[in-house]
């Protein structure tokens, strides 16, 4: 509190300084005006001298802050892989059990169609996580890439008969995390 007293009373007497020298001593000869323009330029000078001072400070404290951020979220993002890959063994693979490839090849029901897009839909919402960077993609692929690329390519027949023409509208996030973790294996 009595810092910025300090402040404001020396900033309100610079300032009626600066004016009375303004307006009482329009002589650039006179000796108040030539004091008030030596304190205001000497004030000038060391306030430029303590802001380059305290920004080469400033610049590796923000590096350092924006290095422990980015661990910060990698790390989320890891253990976010890991949430996911919980739910991929207890959630997405329970019901891939389900799906060998007789019965992939025998969907004609609407309610067997309609299950089996349910299943998708976990699997695209599941790497809609990945593509967007909110798991961790290299995690993820290391946890689980291969036994999803083949779970997707066991279903693209049945995907690409039930959905005709337009079978990757509606599950780009499944295709693309597909391509993207199969092209991370050699």
């Amino acid at each position: 509190m009595k810092k910025r007293w300090v402040f404001i009373v020396f900033f309100i007497a610079l300032g009626l300084g600066y004016f009375i020298g303004k307006v009482q001593c329009c002589n650039p000869l006179s000796f108040e005006y030539r004091v008030v323009k030596t304190i205001f330029l000497e004030t000038k000078v060391f306030a430029e001298v303590i802001y380059f001072i305290t920004a080469s400070f400033l610049i590796p404290i923000a590096y350092i802050q924006y290095r422990n951020e980015t661990r910060k979220e990698r790390k989320g993002a890891k253990e976010y892989a890991h949430k996911l890959f919980r739910y991929y063994v207890e959630d997405i693979l329970v019901l891939d059990k389900k799906y060998d490839s007789k019965t992939l090849n025998a969907l004609s029901s609407k309610e067997e169609k309609q299950e089996f897009n349910d299943l998708l839909n976990r699997l695209d919402t599941f790497a809609a996580a990945f593509i967007h960077g909110i798991a961790d993609l290299d995690t993820g692929r290391k946890l689980m890439g291969s036994t999803y690329c083949m779970q997707i390519q066991n279903y693209l027949p049945t995907i690409k008969r039930i959905s005709k023409d337009n079978f990757r509208e509606g599950f780009e996030n499944l295709f693309e995390l597909e391509q993207m973790w199969k092209g991370n294996d050699g």
